[in-house]
């Protein structure tokens, strides 16, 4: 049986790690046998696009100003819809991001066309949700730039088998 740490919460009293949650329901003689979508991904905040630019050397990029919830920083984006005013995924230098296939790829500081970013705005699929749109993730004003977003986007399921001496 699959269950998402979502319905296991509100039960909880407090915030606990997912692999204590695992070792705890292990202990009350429910057995977890897996833990999916454990890590896929981690440093990954809201950002506030602030303002955009056309890119000095390249017709399809843009140089955005991104507020992190603590300071304004420069990414160079290619997406589309890259504008002013939106909030997005931003994954800050040092961020872990995990493809499909398992590997993971730490965010580090680089130039793009001589220009220095201090990070990357994220698609879905680079955060390994299921793609819905084209370009960058555009999240809900409501999300409070700085937010973690391992928190909101990402529900571990518990893979569990119930002992054969629970009836």
């Amino acid at each position: 049986m699959k269950i998402p740490l979502s319905l296991i919460q509100p039960f909880l009293k407090e915030k606990r790690s997912v692999s204590k949650i695992a070792e705890t329901l292990t202990l009350l003689g429910i057995e977890v046998d897996k833990i999916h979508n454990e890590h896929s991904f981690s440093g990954v905040v809201a950002g506030k696009v602030e303002q955009t630019t056309p890119h000095p050397k390249a017709d399809k990029l843009r140089i955005a100003q991104v507020h992190d919830g603590k300071k304004l920083c420069q990414v160079v984006c290619g997406a589309a819809n890259c504008r002013p005013g939106i909030t997005v995924a931003f994954a800050q230098e040092g961020s872990c991001l995990i493809d499909s296939n398992g590997k993971s790829r730490i965010i580090e500081p680089c130039e793009i066309r001589s220009v220095p970013p201090s990070g990357m705005l994220c698609a879905e699929e680079e955060l390994g949700l299921p793609s819905l749109q084209e370009g960058i993730l555009e999240l809900p004003d409501e999300i409070l730039a700085g937010t973690d977003l391992s928190l909101l986007l990402w529900d571990p399921v518990f893979e569990i088998s119930l002992t054969p001496n629970l009836g």
